[in-house]
């Protein structure tokens, strides 16, 4: 991706990851005058303000995946290993604030044109696919190391999704002051308790 191109994504992300972004709409105005360029020149990059929301969200959700599902030496790790990396991992994405859900609840996000929502809506399928075949493998790891159960249950994996995201959602709310490893080794505890 050309940088300038990024540089402007990513300044739009930060402005959909703020705080003020749930109630003021971002503004071509003020996106050029943070990065210090004329408004035409945004539009040699992007055709308009929804395109280029839409292209932030998905670099967005690439940034994500991309952490979660670094790492070559994944088929050596053990269950126990690979699960603490990949929660880990889903924590730090969760500590720079930069989650999902908060930027689709912002104004601009809301106010999208129907397509573009559509557009987003099957790269956030793809990329939650990508995310829940690695979480499969993991389990797989626990299962083949007799930690756990076969999950050949649909509503068990769905279970274990909601306990995990349960545990991302907490860990991003700034009333609860959990450590971070200690969160982690309670989730695996819970997800061994619950299925071996």
């Amino acid at each position: 991706m050309n940088p300038k191109k990024e540089a402007i994504l990513r300044k739009v992300l930060e402005f959909l990851t703020s705080p003020a972004a749930a109630s003021k709409r971002l503004t071509l105005s003020k996106l050029a005058e943070a990065m210090d360029m004329g408004k035409s020149t945004l539009y040699e990059y992007f055709d308009n303000k929804d395109v280029m929301i839409q292209q932030a969200i998905l670099l967005m959700m690439s940034d994500h995946v991309a952490i979660l599902l670094s790492g070559e030496d994944f088929p050596d790790l053990s269950f126990d290993e690979a699960f603490e990396q990949h929660m880990t991992r889903s924590f730090t994405i969760a500590e720079k604030n930069q989650m999902i859900q908060q930027v689709i609840e912002s104004v601009d996000v809301i106010a999208l044109d129907p397509a573009l929502k559509q557009g987003l809506m099957e790269s956030m399928y793809a990329f939650y696919e990508q995310l829940r075949q690695r979480m499969q493998a993991i389990l797989a790891k626990g299962v083949a190391e007799k930690v756990l159960k076969p999950l050949d249950n649909t509503l068990r994996l769905a279970t274990i999704d909601s306990m995990f995201l349960g545990a991302l959602v907490s860990w991003s709310n700034p009333m609860f002051n959990f450590d971070r490893d200690d969160l982690i080794g309670a989730l695996k505890e819970s997800l061994v308790l619950l299925h071996r």
